[in-house]
């Protein structure tokens, strides 16, 4: 099984996700939250997805 740096990431800090828009996140209160959010407003909301493992990797990748 070939593993990139990204799959290794997910596979390390992905705890919890939201069922709904696929985000994931390390803390459950987080996937809680934006699964409340996505199911209410079919959409994602910002404050809550920045702080989604996907969000965190794309910051680390810019810099």
């Amino acid at each position: 099984m070939n593993l990139s740096a990204k799959n290794v990431f997910f596979l390390v800090e992905a705890k919890y996700s939201c069922s709904i828009c696929g985000l994931h996140y390390t803390k459950k209160e987080l996937a809680d939250m934006c699964h409340m959010w996505c199911s209410k407003h079919d959409s994602c909301n910002l404050s809550v997805a920045s702080k989604s493992i996907e969000a965190m990797a794309r910051r680390k990748n810019v810099k």
